[in-house]
């Protein structure tokens, strides 16, 4: 899911891991 991919994205660069996605 492109959404997922770039929430995930920005939660890295926030300095947080989502724990349900890599």
């Amino acid at each position: 899911d492109p959404l997922s991919s770039n929430a995930n994205s920005a939660d890295k660069q926030s300095g947080h891991l989502d724990p349900d996605t890599d």
